[in-house]
């Protein structure tokens, strides 16, 4: 711990809240946005019943003082370098759900400009509430970027004393959750009790600490996808890639370290959905249209926790774009129940247009997907496989999910051969170098025939 220079947020806090405790009028504060039990979700400047709250809470009654904790976003800024005005809006969205889970009824915070947020917690004291805020911010580096960079992340307490002075209390996150279990002794002899465990206790952390997702480098680019129906290049897949060292790289869940562990997977998941959905929002509004496939594993819905963060997260895509999302549900385990599969499907469909299934089309139970509510079934191919390929084993794969009423993709395609013998076949989505190479931002639905990739094979030979 520190008493450490004050900060430029805590400075600007300290000013305001001169206002706040001598003036009988409401400050006016820039940019803030005051939440708390009763309080309307958008306020500037204060109003005259929120601010008689936080004056009585720092006045301190009791107690000798009041802290004020404070919680920005400079490590992540830092982190997500150019990305950080694409999602700042989803940050912000992130942070008021964790808050809101954290904070009691009696409790106010409110967001400070765009990256600073202020929690005023009426019971906790000092340390169970830095605590909280520790776990808090914790999580929500984890989710955003895999690790919660403990050593370079603050939270800065603004302690109130009695007589109105002040003093800036800044601990690390990495000695806040380090002098956890003390802390914990402190609040169960200080109370009687822990604190709830959906606030300081639980480890809010979605990922553990021996297996965080390391996603350094890693950027969503978009696979062009060929519509066989319509005759067009209408959706693009959102494929996660970071760049080797010799130019070449690696994608999707291979990311990962543990491409099966479900924390690693949301936290990779979180990143596609945010990002991609803040590319195409701004591609629309000029005027692109376009179907966006967001990749999704099955471990990210098969918790319960990960699959309300990930909804929670669904929950803040513009409305606008829902019509043109579509999810690729990943790792889906062999045989699994049509309740638990339809439960998923249910989760998502408020948030997308169609829901797909990445398995292969001659071997799932494609009974299964479309009793669970599946609109398509689909594969990408393995290159040994494409070279073998028959007329008649395309035909079985588009045959076999059209018998189910599913729709039918393949994708990595590599040979225009191979993609004009599935669009011949019956399958309606095919995606791959053949169709078109991954890109780092998606483009204006376009056309795209079969006499295209025809004249692809000309200019080859």
């Amino acid at each position: 711990m520190s008493w450490a220079p004050i900060s430029t947020a805590a400075a600007n806090l300290s000013r305001w809240l001169v206002d706040v405790l001598s003036e009988d009028k409401p400050p006016h504060g820039p940019g803030v946005t005051v939440r708390g039990a009763g309080a309307p979700t958008m306020v500037d400047p204060l109003p005259v019943e929120m601010q008689t709250r936080l004056k009585r809470m720092l006045a301190g009654g009791s107690r000798a003082a009041v802290g004020m904790h404070l919680i920005g976003f400079d490590t992540l800024k830092a982190r997500l370098g150019p990305r950080w005005p694409l999602v700042l809006h989803r940050v912000q969205g992130l942070t008021e759900r964790l808050i809101q889970q954290s904070a009691g009824e009696h409790d106010i915070w409110f967001r400070l400009g765009d990256e600073n947020y202020v929690i005023v917690f009426a019971t906790l004291g000092k340390q169970q509430a830095q605590l909280v805020c520790a776990k808090l911010v914790e999580q929500l580096h984890t989710l955003l970027l895999g690790d919660p960079d403990a050593a370079h992340v603050t939270v800065e307490t603004m302690i109130m004393k009695v007589g109105g002075s002040t003093l800036v209390e800044r601990h690390s996150l990495a000695e806040l959750l380090s002098d956890a279990p003390r802390r914990d002794d402190d609040a169960l002899e200080a109370t009687g009790t822990l604190p709830s465990p959906d606030m300081a206790m639980s480890g809010m952390s979605l990922v553990p600490a021996s297996t965080p997702a390391d996603l350094t480098g890693v950027e969503m680019w978009y696979q062009p996808i060929w519509d066989t129906q319509h005759k067009a290049i209408s959706a693009y897949l959102c494929r996660p890639h970071r760049r080797g060292r010799d130019g070449g790289g690696t994608w999707g869940y291979d990311i990962l370290s543990q491409p099966d562990n479900g924390d690693q997977c949301l936290a990779l998941d979180l990143l596609g959905l945010d990002e991609s959905i803040a590319t195409v929002d701004d591609l629309h509004r000029n005027r692109f249209r376009l179907m966006l496939v967001l990749p999704l594993h099955f471990e990210t819905m098969a918790s319960a926790t990960r699959r309300q963060t990930y909804l929670a997260h669904c929950h803040s895509i513009p409305r606008h774009l829902l019509r043109y999302i579509m999810f690729v549900l990943v790792g889906l385990p062999i045989g699994i129940p049509v309740g638990r599969l339809a439960e998923i499907v249910s989760a998502l469909k408020p948030y997308s247009r169609i829901i797909m299934a990445n398995a292969d089309p001659r071997s799932a139970n494609l009974q299964v997907f479309a009793a669970a509510g599946i609109n398509g079934v689909g594969t990408d191919l393995p290159f040994v496989q494409q070279r073998d390929l028959s007329p008649a084993e395309a035909q079985r794969m588009a045959a076999s999910a059209q018998k189910a009423k599913l729709l039918t993709y393949i994708g990595d395609i590599r040979a225009p051969e191979t993609a004009l013998l599935l669009q011949e076949a019956g399958i309606l989505f095919i995606h791959g170098p053949a169709v078109g190479p991954a890109q780092e931002f998606p483009s204006h639905m376009a056309r795209f025939t079969a006499d295209d990739l025809r004249q692809r094979l000309a200019e080859a030979h």
